[in-house]
């Protein structure tokens, strides 16, 4: 599966905005071609991540690298920060910033890379 992995923190608005399209996108694509994964940043707000999700109904895994840890592997500097990860395990693209995940022009390219990394 092509997987999208998204860097995130409480404290930036433009991580929060994004989630909800996120989110969509989680509900649009077939799990077995596309996953979505936020890697949340805050130190130590776990309630209040817990709250979020469930205000967003969010359908895909959010975990917590209090640390930073994975974000260093990454070079995360900036947030939002995502990632889109080929079946490999390479990366294939990256975005910093907020993106319109569930807007027609993501949702048609994610069906056609997950069709052509799938084949």
């Amino acid at each position: 599966a092509v997987v999208v992995l998204n860097f995130w923190a409480t404290f930036c608005g433009p991580c929060r905005e994004e989630m909800p399209a996120l989110n969509r996108l989680s509900l649009h694509a077939h799990p077995q071609k596309l996953q979505v994964i936020a890697i949340n940043l805050d130190e130590d707000r776990d309630a209040l991540v817990r709250k979020l999700v469930d205000r967003w109904q969010l359908d895909f895994p959010v975990v917590m690298d209090r640390k930073g840890e994975v974000a260093k592997a990454y070079g995360v500097s900036v947030l939002p920060a995502t990632f889109i990860i080929g079946p490999d395990g390479a990366v294939i693209a990256r975005a910093l910033g907020e993106r319109p995940w569930a807007d027609a022009s993501y949702l048609a390219w994610f069906d056609s890379l997950s069709s052509k990394m799938m084949d």
